[in-house]
């Protein structure tokens, strides 16, 4: 469940591609010429549009008060900011066109939930006061963190940390295991000179020593990434290809620190290489998980089941 505000209007953006539409549209004028093609001259840039679907929940506040606020928006022509995931702010907007459906009512008529499809046009000019320094923080101070249990805010605060920390993770070891791979092919060009492959052996075991560490904390984090994490885009099998990669580093270290009492570019040399290219096996397989994951802190997409604890 994604939250927004518009105003200090609170609501759920559904998760869909018709969640929010945009149009951005620029104005020419086109001088006719004698001879050849019309020439183009701009004038400046449209007002931006929006169109939402959004959804009323009774768990956000009043379903009923709430759509009678955009109506009343509407009414008075009324800039509101818009801020969506908690913190981008899209700008101002005025509503031009509402319409909704009411989904489920209680026994004394109240609307317990309802979708709501609105068009805002872009506001440009003085705004007066405004929600916008409140709504861009999270936590219990804002308008929008007020209206959610703070465990519920805990949580989310939990899982972006955790997922975060993640992806900063695979992106340093996806760059130490290339720095690995460098100097591991210049080992194998420097077979003929066992001195020399001797001195390379330390730049290699450094760099794999130092990502075994942040990889073993993150391993440690386990429990609390799965449980915090269930249910989002990518998640559900990033610690099992993290522990895959973590193995092989230490399969790598040991074999690599043969090598030093062995020069010769023997049986250790294909055991780390073999180790190596299953570590980018397993990074390959994190290459999409990760970029949804990414996408959830960009969009701060709060599964159901995390807001519920």
């Amino acid at each position: 469940m994604s939250y927004a505000l518009l105003g200090d209007i609170a609501f759920d953006v559904l998760n869909a591609p018709t969640a929010l539409d945009e149009k951005h549209s620029a104005t020419y004028a086109q001088h006719d010429v004698l001879s050849g093609r019309p020439r183009l001259q701009a004038i400046g840039n449209e007002l931006t549009e929006l169109t939402l679907n959004l959804n009323l929940h009774y768990m956000l506040g009043s379903v009923d008060g709430r759509y009678q606020e955009l109506i009343l928006a509407k009414e008075n022509q009324q800039a509101l900011a818009l801020v969506l995931g908690f913190s981008q702010f899209k700008g101002y907007f005025v509503i031009t066109d509402i319409q909704s459906q009411a989904l489920y009512t209680d026994g004394r008529g109240n609307t317990l939930a309802r979708d709501v499809s609105l068009t805002l046009k872009e506001f440009v000019g003085n705004q007066g006061q405004s929600l916008l320094g409140l709504a861009l923080q999270l936590g219990a101070n804002s308008p929008l963190g007020a209206l959610l249990p703070a465990g519920a805010v805990k949580a989310i605060n939990q899982t972006k940390a955790l997922i975060t920390k993640g992806v900063q993770l695979y992106h340093q070891t996806k760059r130490v295991i290339n720095d690995v791979r460098n100097t591991v092919t210049l080992i194998k060009t420097l077979a003929h000179d066992p001195l020399a492959v001797l001195t390379q052996l330390p730049f290699a075991l450094d760099s794999v020593g130092k990502a075994i560490g942040p990889l073993g904390e993150m391993l440690g984090l386990s429990n609390s990434f799965n449980a915090l994490t269930k249910g989002i885009a990518g998640a559900q099998y990033f610690m099992r290809d993290i522990a895959e990669i973590a193995d092989n580093l230490n399969v790598f270290e040991s074999a690599f620190k043969q090598g030093l009492n062995d020069s010769e570019l023997s049986e250790w040399f294909d055991v780390g290489v073999k180790a190596l290219d299953d570590c980018d096996a397993a990074l390959e397989r994190l290459g999409e998980p990760v970029t949804q994951m990414t996408a959830w802190i960009v969009l701060r997409e709060d599964n159901n089941e995390v807001r519920d604890e």
